[in-house]
């Protein structure tokens, strides 16, 4: 059998030291990261692609069009994964700070620092390249299902594409995001722990087996460099959309929800050593949405409940999710740029 033009490929990460920084990747040696690990549903990556529209127009004695080039649009990408560490709702809110255990809140002002996200397809005598720069997390789609694992999927605002040429191939394999020394690996349980706070009175919803969130984040764009890069401005955090499906054991949440009563909500998930977590807390959360499903005299009711929050703040009981030295707060959980 022929061999395949690529034989590996790399989806990876780095911080940069500034926006506009796009030179970030240039060394065959640069450490770079893993985003997470992967199965079935996520094993597709989603590159960054600039498109070039063009308009047309025809002389009065010509049948063939003459092409004027406009502006290159630059779309979003998503990257699909199951997380190892809290990075992506970290690179979401932006506003890490190092506590024990550590916390993440929204950023209202200023931004936090870029990331140069890099596909890289290797073969023998071939590779190829797709390197984005100033890319920024703008939504935030997480699953959390009974007797899955963890998945996201984080959308990429970006500022330059780079040539094929501009970089070299690294040489160095991307870190894994967990492990080694630090004795945990794998990714988070997708069984989620559900806290309804009734009045002060916290009360775990044990029934529910699958919870759906969704971030998302206002932002425009400026093209510069006559069209070559663009600045990506960052503004409002739209509401916090959660969606939990379960046989709801308990009537505080359907009482809130006839009664529009806002509560704050919680969420944790776990490794699958039981230990190590990350915790969303929902403030003013509102069931605005109830369906139940079911059949007559079958003895259950499925139900699902859509809710909007105003703000999400979340809590990690784990900061050196990376081999070694490279494991420090600093390194891997970068806020607004000093």
């Amino acid at each position: 059998m022929p061999q395949s033009a690529t034989t590996t490929s790399w989806y990876c990460w780095s911080y940069q030291s500034a926006e506009g920084n796009y030179t970030n990747l240039d060394a065959a040696d640069d450490t770079t990261y893993f985003f997470g690990d992967y199965n079935e549903e996520c094993s597709e990556w989603n590159a960054p692609v600039k498109e070039m529209p063009q308009d047309s127009y025809w002389v009065y004695d010509e049948r063939t069009p003459s092409l004027v080039e406009n502006d290159p649009e630059f779309p979003t990408f998503k990257h699909s994964f199951l997380p190892t560490s809290w990075q992506p709702w970290v690179w979401f809110l932006k506003n890490p700070t190092s506590a024990t255990p550590a916390t993440c809140a929204p950023l209202h002002a200023g931004k936090t620092y870029p990331m140069t996200i890099r596909h890289q397809m290797a073969g023998a005598d071939h590779y190829e390249v797709v390197q984005a720069g100033d890319c920024y997390c703008v939504e935030l789609v997480s699953q959390f299902e009974r007797g899955t694992e963890a998945l996201v999927e984080a959308t990429f605002a970006w500022g330059k594409l780079s040539d094929e040429g501009d970089y070299a191939k690294l040489t160095t394999t991307p870190t894994a995001p967990a492990g080694g020394d630090n004795g945990v690996t794998g990714t988070y349980d997708g069984n989620p722990t559900v806290t309804w706070d009734t009045a002060g009175a916290n009360k775990v919803l044990e029934g529910v087996w699958r919870v759906d969130m969704h971030l998302e984040q206002e932002f425009k764009s400026a093209i510069a460099s006559g069209g070559s890069t663009q600045t990506v401005n960052l503004y409002r955090y739209k509401p916090i959309e959660v969606v939990m499906h379960g046989i709801f054991e308990i009537r505080d949440s359907w009482d809130d929800y006839v009664d529009r009563e806002p509560r704050t909500v919680t969420i944790k998930i776990w490794k699958h050593d039981r230990t190590h977590y990350v915790l969303f807390t929902l403030t003013n959360c509102v069931p605005i949405n109830w369906k139940k499903t079911g059949k007559a005299y079958k003895g259950f009711y499925n139900s699902v409940c859509a809710c909007e929050a105003e703000q999400l703040n979340i809590t990690s009981n784990w900061l050196a999710e990376y081999d070694g030295a490279d494991g420090d707060f600093a390194n891997h959980f970068k806020g607004l740029v000093s």
